[in-house]
Formats: C-alpha cells, sequence, structure tokens
C-alpha cells in the first residue's frame, strides 16, 4: 500500500530523515519507536506532504505523491492524526465530526464512527474541551476515519494518558486495523505498542537502525538500539 524509498527531508536546510525506506501493507499496524527527538513525528508529516523532501520517493497504491500536497494526499485515501491540536476545541463532538466529513460530504459515515466509539454518541452535543484527554485522542481518529482513509498515520496518540487510557486507545486502533486500514503508529509506550503491532522500526538520529517482528525484538538491547550501538 505505502512504498517510502530512501527518503531524506527535514526543516529549510536541516535533514531531519536520513535514508528511510519502509512499506506498509493493508490490515497492518506498522509502529515507529526510539528515543525523543529521532525523527519519528517528522516522517509522518514527510508522508503527509507537510515536511520538504529532499531526496527519495512515495508511492501509495502505485501512484508517485511524493509532490503532493496535504489536501491531495487526503484525498488519496491518507489521513494524519497529529499528537496535540488535533481537534477544535470550541466545537462540539458532533460539529467536529461533521467537519471531517465535509470533503466528501458522507455525513452518514458518523453513525458507523458511533459504532467504534460509543462514548462519541453519548457526548455528540459535548465541546470538545469538556472531553477527558483519551476521549479527545478518539474525537480526533474519530475525524481522521470519517474521511474513508485506507491508510492512518498516528502520531503519538497515547501521549499525556493514564495508563488505562494508554490501552483503551491502542485497542481502538488495533480494531481500526481489521477495517482493512494499514496504520503507521509513532509510540512512546513501547510495551503496548508492540502488542498491537505487525512489525515495529525502531529510529536513531533520523535513520531506521532495526526493523523487524515485535518477537524479534523482544530479544534485542532496546536501549543499546536507542544509543545507536549495533
Amino acid at each position: 500500500m505505502l512504498k517510502v524509498e530512501n527518503i531524506y527531508s527535514g526543516y529549510e536546510k536541516m535533514e531531519i530523515i536520513k535514508g528511510i525506506s519502509l512499506e506498509v501493507g493493508k490490515r497492518e499496524i506498522v509502529a515507529i519507536i526510539g528515543p525523543n527527538g529521532s525523527g519519528k513525528s517528522t516522517f509522518l508529516k514527510t508522508i503527509f506532504g507537510t515536511v520538504k523532501i529532499f531526496k527519495g520517493k512515495i508511492y501509495f497504491n502505485g501512484e508517485d505523491i511524493t509532490k503532493l500536497k496535504p489536501n491531495e494526499i487526503v484525498s488519496r485515501g491518507i489521513s494524519y492524526v497529529p499528537q496535540t491540536e488535533n481537534v477544535f476545541l470550541n466545537l462540539t463532538v458532533m460539529e467536529n465530526l461533521e467537519l471531517g466529513a465535509y470533503l466528501k460530504k458522507n455525513y452518514e459515515k458518523i453513525e458507523d464512527i458511533f459504532d467504534i466509539f460509543p462514548v462519541l454518541k453519548e457526548k455528540r452535543k459535548e465541546k470538545a474541551i469538556n472531553l477527558s484527554g483519551g476521549e479527545r485522542q478518539m474525537l480526533a481518529i474519530a475525524r481522521a476515519l470519517i474521511q474513508e482513509p485506507k491508510l492512518l498515520l498516528l502520531d503519538e496518540p497515547s501521549a499525556g494518558l493514564a495508563p488505562k487510557l494508554v490501552g483503551e486507545i491502542l485497542e481502538k486502533i488495533n480494531e481500526i486495523k481489521e477495517l482493512g486500514l494499514g496504520v503507521v503508529l509513532v509510540e512512546q509506550n513501547v510495551k503496548k505498542a508492540l502488542n498491537i503491532a505487525d512489525r515495529v522500526c525502531v529510529f536513531v538520529g533520523g535513520k531506521k537502525v532495526y526493523e523487524g517482528s515485535p518477537t524479534e525484538l523482544e530479544k534485542v538491547d532496546i536501549g543499546k538500539l536507542f544509543f545507536g550501538v549495533d
């Protein structure tokens, strides 16, 4: 579904991502872990077209999307949920979802979303600013799903949440995969990410230093990987 080939990207002239390649298939969760500043979030933004690409190619369903703008990338079937500022706080849950549905005018999909996130149906008239951290993250993911993506890019959806809520959010992501989506998940909670991931990549200093199954990673000294030691 997604094929990233030897991508170099960054801000202005500052190179952050250094020669990373990655593939993601349908119904597959690929988790990206690594220390702070390793380029995980920048990599997602690169795929989504908000970070400058210096070199390399990105393909989605066989189409070269390297130079497309974010709105064009959304129309191709990729949705991105940033870590923060991912909902409109002064709008209600329903209003946030209606904005998500606006591009495709598929407002009927909101009921399908309520089946996945029943708590949002209960609080559909509530303003987002009054939701808990976990509910806000569910709302952000729900808005992205209304766009009917084939690939979902999630940037640390469990950041700042209580342990119980972390488990709930990641379990929802696992359910979403069964809808036929591919998921690229940047996550700080390594243990819980590995519980739902089909494949895991470790980024250090803007480079991919490891890729394999969660089971294989358990045999590796993650601390050494985080410090860039083979």
